[in-house]
């Protein structure tokens, strides 16, 4: 699981006010694992770094051969994901945001409504019915945003971390070609987290959960 923070051994929840946090951040604890630990005794791949240049020294990118449709084509993975990490074992890299919750929808089926998205003629045959639920159903997604409830602070410095690692991707994935720059975020974005509820078999006509 990996940590944004403001500044080096400080984790952007501590900013938040004591009424609004999870967690009790009066005596400097947060939960690790299920286990109390300070912040201080966190290994290095779990805190986001700062900085861009710290960015790109704890994360990389590689190519996920596994994937079945392009938008999951790569893995955000730890460079160094501690002592304890298995050899030749790949960790991919978690994040854990703090916010408000804007609007949510994290149904089973998020957000599509088993229709097939037009009328069903008299004299369609039901492999075109089962093919059109298909294409319907794999563009259904989950999705969560969160806002900043007010609280400046802890939010502009977890935007920052975001940026950073939106960057690290975007200058890994257009390597010999034009980079693009991530925009500073405004402070009064929202976060918008998505992801696809079913995945896509090609060679059957098939709808199975993710």
């Amino acid at each position: 699981m990996g940590y944004i923070t403001a500044d080096p051994g400080v984790l952007t929840r501590e900013l938040w006010p004591q009424h609004v946090a999870v967690a009790n951040i009066a005596d400097g604890y947060d939960l690790v694992n299920g286990n109390g630990e300070p912040t201080s005794a966190m290994e290095d791949w779990q805190l986001v770094p700062t900085s861009f240049e710290e960015v790109c020294e704890w994360a990389y990118i590689i190519r996920d051969t596994s994937a079945g449709e392009w938008s999951r084509g790569y893995l955000l993975l730890y460079k160094q994901p501690g002592e304890t990490a298995y050899p030749d074992v790949l960790y991919p890299v978690t994040l854990r945001l703090q916010g408000f919750i804007k609007t949510c929808n994290l149904a089973p089926l998020g957000s599509w409504n088993g229709c097939v998205g037009t009328t069903i003629s008299d004299d369609e045959s039901s492999q075109s019915i089962m093919f059109r639920l298909q294409e319907t159903a794999v563009r259904a997604t989950q999705h969560l945003s969160l806002h900043s409830g007010g609280f400046d602070e802890p939010w502009s410095h977890m935007q920052k971390g975001l940026r950073n690692i939106r960057q690290l991707v975007h200058n890994t994935l257009s390597r010999g070609s034009a980079r693009r720059v991530e925009p500073i975020p405004d402070i009064n974005e929202d976060i918008y987290l998505t992801r696809r509820v079913f995945s896509k078999v090609r060679a059957e006509v098939i709808i199975s959960p993710d």
